[in-house]
C-alpha cells in the first residue's frame, strides 16, 4: 500500500510553479515509478484537498458537488486528481478530499497554529483578510483512523470527502482562545479595526 501526501499543503505558499512541479509533476513522478517497479499493490491512497470546491457553495460538500477552484494551490490539487485517474486502469486508487485538519506541530504559517500562537506570545494585533469564514476542522488522529479504515475497506476508484462535518467560524476560534488565555487581541480586519465586547 501506498499513501501519498506529499504535497505543498499551504495556500499560500510564495511559489506558484511550485505547486505544479511538486503536487501534480511530483504525483506523476511518483506513479511512473511504481509502474516501473512492477510491484503489487493492494492499494494507492492520494490525499487532496477540499479546496477543490471553492467558496460559491454553502453548506455540506459532497463528492458530487461540482469543482470550482480559485487559487493555483486548488488548481494543482485538482490536477493531482486527473493524473491519478490517468492510472486507474493500472492502480488500485482512490482519493481522499481533506478539510482543513489541526494538531500538535503544524506550522504556524496556517490559521489556526497562527492564531494560537499570537495568544501565546500576548501578540497585540492580529491582522486578517475576512472574520466571516467557516471551516470545518478535523482533528489529525481522527484523520488517522479514517486513513486506516478506508485502507482496509479500499475504496478503489472512488473520491471520498474527510470531514468533521461540523463547522466553526473563525471568530468563534478567536472567543475560545480569549476564553482558555483570558487575553484579547485587536482584531484589523481589512485595515478596520473590528469592534467587539470583552
Amino acid at each position: 500500500m501506498i499513501v501519498h501526501m506529499a504535497a505543498i499543503a499551504f495556500v499560500g505558499y510564495g511559489d506558484l510553479n511550485a505547486f505544479y512541479n511538486i503536487n501534480v509533476i511530483g504525483t506523476r513522478n511518483l506513479l511512473q515509478a511504481v509502474h516501473r517497479s512492477s510491484h503489487p499493490l493492494d492499494a494507492i491512497l492520494i490525499a487532496r484537498s477540499a479546496n477543490v470546491y471553492g467558496n460559491s457553495i454553502g453548506g455540506r460538500l459532497a463528492e458530487t458537488t461540482p469543482t470550482d477552484p480559485l487559487k493555483n494551490y486548488a488548481f494543482s490539487k485538482l490536477a493531482m486528481e486527473y493524473i491519478a485517474k490517468l492510472w486507474s486502469d493500472k492502480f488500485p486508487i482512490f482519493i481522499t478530499r481533506l478539510f482543513n485538519y489541526i494538531g500538535v506541530g503544524q506550522a504556524d504559517n496556517l490559521l489556526l497554529p497562527k492564531l494560537v500562537k499570537l495568544y501565546k506570545e500576548n501578540a497585540a494585533m492580529i491582522k486578517l483578510e475576512n472574520i466571516d469564514i467557516w471551516r470545518d476542522f478535523t482533528d489529525i488522529r481522527a484523520l488517522s483512523k479514517a486513513y486506516v479504515a478506508m485502507l482496509k475497506i479500499r475504496q478503489l476508484g472512488e473520491t471520498i470527502n474527510i470531514c468533521s462535518g461540523k463547522t466553526y467560524s473563525l471568530l468563534e476560534a478567536i472567543r475560545f482562545c480569549e476564553k482558555i488565555t483570558g487575553y484579547y487581541l485587536e482584531i484589523l480586519v481589512n485595515t478596520v479595526l473590528f469592534a467587539r465586547t470583552k
